[in-house]
């Protein structure tokens, strides 16, 4: 990944048009790592073009956009049928689709917010099976619009903060990564709770 950013860093007034290029190919479930390639275009933002700080974030989010997009229309439009291609077999599988419903249904919006942050499928298992499930369009939209600005934006932040130090950066996201999403993980589940108990409480009191 060194050798990819000091190449972009060389071309970096197209840098952002690159990093979104690579972000599209994602959503169908080519191994593109979405999360570095956001703390990439922060480590470029650092260290070659300062004055494109939000011209490459805007890039960055378009991308993560669009590209859980294409993850939620490849599930809408193939339906079931995607249980049966071997393509898609390590993303989705009837057990795994069943999880995440649930997950949806219980924890919406801040299964997008944890679930951005989780690479090797779970990210595209979230938009397809979103599309799976017939999550209508709109809802799906802000829902991944929240998640995917704060996981985009904090990966970014990451990049450009120690972006001369982006290899160190890159060991510590690796070896602590467990870590980070167990604490990211218990934040976000602690909030939802803290949710259901008010809208309870405030709920039975105005009922009453």
């Amino acid at each position: 990944m060194e050798s990819v950013a000091s190449f972009l860093c060389f071309h970096a007034p197209y840098a952002h048009f690159v990093l979104f290029g690579l972000i599209l190919l994602s959503g169908w479930n080519i191994p593109v790592p979405e999360d570095i390639l956001c703390m990439i275009g922060g480590v470029i933002v650092s260290t070659c073009v300062p004055d494109h700080y939000w011209l490459m974030f805007v890039w960055l989010y378009s991308g993560a956009i669009l590209s859980a997009y294409e993850a939620y229309w490849l599930g809408r439009v193939l339906g079931p049928r995607l249980y049966d291609m071997h393509y898609f077999q390590h993303v989705i599988t009837r057990k795994r689709v069943m999880k995440i419903g649930r997950l949806l249904e219980r924890f919406g919006v801040f299964t997008f917010l944890i679930g951005r942050f989780i690479p090797f499928g779970v990210r595209n298992g979230i938009f397809m099976t979103s599309g799976l499930t017939k999550m209508p369009f709109p809802r799906f939209m802000w829902r991944d619009a929240v998640g995917a600005f704060v996981a985009t934006f904090v990966l970014f932040y990451l990049g450009n903060q120690f972006g001369e130090h982006f290899p160190l950066l890159l060991h510590y996201f690796h070896t602590y990564e467990m870590a980070a999403l167990v604490v990211i993980a218990t934040a976000v589940i602690a909030i939802a709770a803290l949710y259901w108990l008010t809208s309870r409480v405030f709920g039975n009191n105005s009922s009453s």
